[in-house]
Formats: structure tokens, sequence, C-alpha cells
């Protein structure tokens, strides 16, 4: 079972979502209000356990996928990122800089696994 822990900084809001063992998996975007993180997170647990996955490291028979979906693409030499979007193609999670692509793969499913349980627990 993952777990979001919302919480405040000096800058704003943001959520993290965690494994069961309390592994940080990715971290959101800033927000302005308690609020909109809470949105955020909400929308990322409704979104990531059935989101399409779009392998734009791979250009030959590339099926570009509609939103909500997994992007995942190649920054360079041993660096991976992902995002996911969201319905209208906003940015829910971003995280970038992963050495190898079988390590963004391994953090999508953990996302997935994560949202699909998901519970909330605020840290203020």
């Amino acid at each position: 079972m993952g777990v979001f822990v919302v919480r405040e900084n000096e800058n704003g809001f943001e959520f993290e979502v965690r494994t069961e063992a309390g592994e940080t998996l990715v971290v959101s975007s800033l927000y302005k209000t308690l609020k909109n993180a809470h949105h955020g997170a909400r929308s990322v647990l409704k979104t990531a356990p059935k989101a399409h996955f779009d392998d734009q490291t791979r250009q030959e028979n590339r099926k570009k996928e509609m939103n909500p979906k997994f992007e995942l693409s190649n920054d360079g030499p041993n660096a991976f990122s992902l995002c996911l979007r969201a319905k209208n193609g906003q940015v829910l999670l971003s995280k970038s800089g992963m050495p190898t692509k079988e390590e963004a793969l391994r953090l999508i499913d953990e996302i997935r696994k994560s949202c699909a349980a998901g519970n909330y627990q605020d840290v203020l």
C-alpha cells in the first residue's frame, strides 16, 4: 500500500508518492495552496493506475498514446526521464536523471502500485 505525503515548505506545498516502506518514489511540482496540492495528489491517484504508456525512446513502430499517460524519454547518454500527464495534458509528476531505462520502468510500476492503494498523510 502506497502513501501520499503532502507537506509545506518555504515556497508552497508539494506531495510525495511513497512506498509502504517509506521510500520516496517521486515528488510533485510545487503548489501555491494546500487545497491544490490535495487536488494534484487525487489526480495522480486516479490517473496513474490506468494511464497509458508512451515509450518515446523508441522511434520505430512507436504508437503515440493518448492522455492520460506516462511518457518515458531519453535525455542523453545514461539519462532517462518520465512524466505522468493528465487527460488534459498537464504534467502531474515528473522525474529526470535516471541512469537506465529499466530503472525508469521500475519507477513507473512502483508509482502505479502505490497509487492503486494510495492513502493521504499530511505532514505540516
